[in-house]
């Protein structure tokens, strides 16, 4: 069975029952799933859990929320459908005319994501997660691909995308933290005359 993407819980509860359900929410999260409608939801994977308390007069309504990243279509995930990308938005023999390549708006708007979330785990002193920061490279690489958005940036770019890979391979926040400031700068750069 497949997870929700935006998992939801929603109750309206008299206000002293509310430290009673904020304590079996923290057991629940501490055995590494919550209790929904649905059934039980891990908490592995997660991208945010929200959890907001509105009063409604006489009573409290409180909604629980996780969210996951949305999974990629089988044939935009390399090797999904066999099909190889190649430049210029054609794909290999097997894909018998078909592309591989999403459109290039939601590319760069999934790469603002991970960059954004690349760039807000190491302002807080931690390595971005491996899997956001892998999505980001490919990502990276296959807008690459894309003809007349940026070719002459291409090279500078590929270059820093390299650089912040090899820090991630050698576990060297510091390293992460200036590939991730020259990505920034190259981003800049290149929307400052393509964009």
């Amino acid at each position: 069975m497949a997870l929700p993407i935006k998992p939801k819980l929603e109750k309206t509860l008299p206000r002293d029952e509310l430290a009673d359900f904020l304590r079996q929410l923290a057991a629940q999260a501490q055995s590494g799933a919550l209790d929904f409608p649905g059934g039980s939801v891990p908490l592995a994977g997660m991208k945010t859990l929200k959890i907001a308390v509105k009063d409604s007069g006489e009573a409290l309504t409180v909604k629980v929320r996780l969210k996951y990243p949305k999974p990629e279509p089988a044939h935009a995930l390399p090797g999904g459908s066999g099909e190889t990308p190649v430049p210029g938005g054609k794909s290999g023999p097997a894909a018998a005319g078909a592309s591989l390549r999403p459109r290039y708006k939601s590319l760069k708007k999934r790469m603002k994501r991970d960059f954004k979330d690349i760039g807000a785990a190491l302002a807080a002193g931690s390595a971005p997660r491996p899997d956001t920061l892998a999505a980001f490279v490919a990502d990276s690489r296959l807008m690459t691909t894309y003809r007349g958005k940026g070719d002459d940036q291409y090279p500078a770019y590929l270059e820093a995308v390299a650089a912040l890979e090899a820090a991630q391979a050698a576990d060297d926040l510091e390293a992460m933290s200036r590939g991730y400031r020259e990505l920034a700068l190259c981003k800049k750069k290149c929307h400052a005359g393509h964009a």
